[in-house]
Order: structure tokens, then sequence, then C-alpha cells
């Protein structure tokens, strides 16, 4: 790791929650806005402003990042386990294949992000904006979701066993090949035409005599699991 990054985040662990946003602004662009690669466990990041930063396979662990923005952020590879990251806006950023596990962010909103691959399970993620957001392929073992927006979001191939989906907005969400076993799923609201990859990623029925079932038989089934059908 270069001596620029070194120096500034020996600062940054240094300093004042208040000093470091100083720092932040005037030092990074000394150092092409990269740290990457770099320990940043434990330092207080809260309502701070990132755009452009390259955070890939740096340590946040611990880390307080509430109530902060970040546009065009790369946090790709990162360990954020066990960091706190409620309040928080993120914008066209990247978290593909990043370790979230056991991340306190409820109420945080993201646009266009990427959260492919990511290791989710166990966070706490609730009331959140993830409209249209990649999931796909993600671990979301018992993720607690409840009354987030995941409306349009790319949820194929996601393991989402046992997590709580309770008043969640899953209308239109891609539910190819996901997984949803255990799940509570009282209130989650869907569309019609989502019936069928709800019942799938479920495992109320088999692949075999899904085919041959009506929807209304499919939306009965839902309803009589709590499910809000828009």
């Amino acid at each position: 790791m270069e001596l620029g990054k070194n120096a500034v985040v020996a600062e940054l662990r240094s300093n004042s929650n208040k000093k470091a946003k100083y720092l932040i602004s005037s030092r990074l662009s000394k150092i092409k806005n990269d740290l990457s690669y770099c320990d940043l466990s434990g330092i207080n990041f809260s309502k701070m402003n990132f755009n452009k930063i390259n955070f890939s396979f740096s340590n946040f662990g611990g880390s307080n990042i509430t109530s902060s923005n970040f546009k065009n952020c790369n946090f790709r590879g990162a360990n954020l386990g066990g960091s706190n990251m409620g309040y928080s806006n993120f914008l066209n950023s990247d978290f593909e294949c990043t370790n979230m596990s056991g991340i306190n962010m409820p109420y945080s909103k993201a646009i266009n992000a990427s959260f492919k691959g990511a290791a989710l399970s166990g966070s706490y993620m609730a009331y959140c904006s993830f409209k249209k957001v990649d999931f796909s392929d993600s671990y979301l073992w018992g993720a607690f979701l409840r009354g987030s927006d995941l409306s349009g979001a790319d949820l194929s191939g996601a393991y989402l066993n046992g997590s709580d989906l309770k008043g969640v907005n899953l209308s239109n969400a891609n539910l190819n090949s996901t997984i949803l076993r255990g799940s509570n799923i009282k209130n989650l609201k869907i569309k019609r035409s989502d019936a069928k990859g709800l019942i799938l990623a479920l495992g109320l029925v088999k692949k075999e005599r899904l085919r041959k079932m009506q929807l209304k038989d499919l939306l009965l089934i839902l309803e009589n699991k709590h499910v809000l059908i828009l």
C-alpha cells in the first residue's frame, strides 16, 4: 500500500469525525481517490459525502458509516461485516462480492447499485428503498428486510432462506431461481404476474404441478399465506 494511503488512513483514524470530514475532501484527491486494500475498521465515517472513491478490498469491519452519501463508489470485494450503515444513500455504487454479513442498514436507499454475489446474511435492512437494485446470486439468509421496497429488483439466484419479508414490496422483481424457503411473507406485496415465481421460490408447489395450475389457484395459495396481490 502506498505511503499516501497510509498517511490518509492514519489521519482519519486519529482525528475526530468533524476533522475527518475536512481530511476526506482535502486528501483524497492527492491519492487519486484510491482507498483500496486499506484497513478502515473502526473509523467514524458518519455524515460524510463520497464521490468516485475506490474502496475495493478494504476492511470496514465495525465502522460507523451512518447518514452518509456514496456516489459512484466501488466497494467490490470489501469487508463491511458488522458495520453500521443506516440512513445512508448509495447511488451508482458497486458492492459486488462484498462481505456485508450482519450489517445494520435500516432506512437506507440504493439507486442503480449492484449487490450481485454479496454476502448479506443476518443483515438488518428494514424499511430500505432498493427499487430495481441488482441482488442476483447474493446471500441473504436470515436477513431482516421488513417493510423494504424491492420492486423491480433482480433477485435471480439469490438465497433468502429464513429471511423476514413482512410487508416487503416484491412486485415485478426477478425471482428466477430465487430461494425463499422458511421466510416470513406476511403482507408481502406482489403483482398477479409474480405469483408463479413466488410460489416456486417458496417451494410451495413442485414445478411439474405448477404448470397445470390456473392463476386463480396460485393466487388463492398466496392469499392464504397473507400475501397481498396489488
